[in-house]
């Protein structure tokens, strides 16, 4: 197969993966680098294909497998950028570690790539990487509670890609002030922020982008007390997701929609949706929502009366949250 056929087959793969056909992309995938590995080459170009079909297994894994199986891929790619010399491939590979270090919680971690990732971009001259880091390293202040911090990292990522005229980091930008908004329980203005984002990407059609920001919608309404409309979103949202096929997204909606169906007193159905979004991910690594689903099934317990295995849930809720906050020092 020559380098043009391998290329196209890489472009195939990512159609399916955009499509949420991730088993097919990942067989589609392999098949290259199987294909590469026989004939051996060790010629630049690939090298390069390489690296483009190890980021792809990365991203498969990022939404279907354990985190660590996704980082795993992401370092892989890192160092086969490094030794062919590919700087793209470098800083992508950093940004991507900061990602899923940053779903682990490793914040001092994720912060560490983000900023690496971000130096590089700079030196490379490419502003949209670096609008896209700078978002990201907002997103991990934004978890940390430093909102101020927050908010001038998202507001710099926006302005840097509005004078791009780059509409989906416009859109993800907006987003994520949004995000910010509702944590300072400024929901009116958050909604503003959501709704904006939306409509962008709906223009765009990306389909994830969507149904974040339905489900950030919802959030809102969940805490303005207004819980039909905000199933009604989540539901939305959780639709997409599992049309998708990213389980992160099934599980934090499910988990969503468990602590609604908990505030309206439908503990049957609560325990059910927290249940469900808690296998998921345990079978990821996603230990923060793994200790907030073992909380919120230990306030449904609770509302039941049920004290002793109430108590039993908090407590394991309880460590996995403290484990995670070593994390954070």
């Amino acid at each position: 197969m020559t380098y043009e056929g391998l290329k196209t087959s890489l472009i195939e793969a990512d159609t399916l993966f955009d499509n949420g056909n991730y088993d097919e992309a990942e067989r589609l995938t392999q098949q290259v680098l199987d294909y590469i590995a026989r004939t051996n080459t060790g010629n630049r170009n690939d090298g390069l294909l390489r690296v483009r079909a190890t980021f792809l297994l990365g991203a498969i894994a990022f939404r279907c497998q354990p985190y660590p199986v996704a980082l795993q891929y992401q370092f892989e790619a890192l160092k086969i950028s490094e030794a062919n010399h590919y700087p793209e491939g470098t800083v992508r590979a950093m940004g991507n570690i900061g990602l899923v270090h940053h779903k682990l919680c490793d914040y001092t971690l994720a912060l560490e790539y983000y900023g690496k990732a971000l130096a590089l971009d700079e030196e490379l001259g490419n502003k949209a990487g670096v609008a896209r880091h700078l978002g990201n390293i907002g997103n991990v202040y934004s978890d940390l509670s430093d909102y101020s911090l927050a908010l001038e990292y998202h507001g710099k990522a926006l302005t840097l890609d509005e004078e791009l005229g780059n509409k989906a980091g416009v859109a993800t930008h907006v987003g994520d002030l949004g995000v910010v908004y509702a944590q300072l329980a400024d929901y009116s203005l958050a909604l503003e922020y959501f709704g904006k984002a939306l409509l962008l990407e709906e223009e765009l059609g990306n389909k994830l982008g969507v149904a974040k920001h339905l489900s950030n919608i919802g959030g809102a309404y969940h805490y303005l007390s207004n819980n039909s409309i905000a199933l009604e979103y989540y539901n939305k949202s959780l639709s997409i997701h599992e049309k998708l096929g990213n389980l992160s997204g099934v599980a934090r909606l499910l988990g969503a929609i468990g602590i609604v169906q908990r505030c309206l007193s439908d503990f049957e159905i609560a325990l059910v949706s927290y249940g469900k979004a808690l296998e998921i991910d345990q079978n990821l690594g996603n230990k923060a929502g793994v200790a907030s689903w073992l909380g919120g099934i230990g306030l449904v317990h609770h509302s039941l009366s049920d004290y002793t295995l109430a108590l039993d849930y908090f407590s394991k809720a309880l460590a996995l949250d403290e484990e995670l906050e070593t994390k954070q020092e």
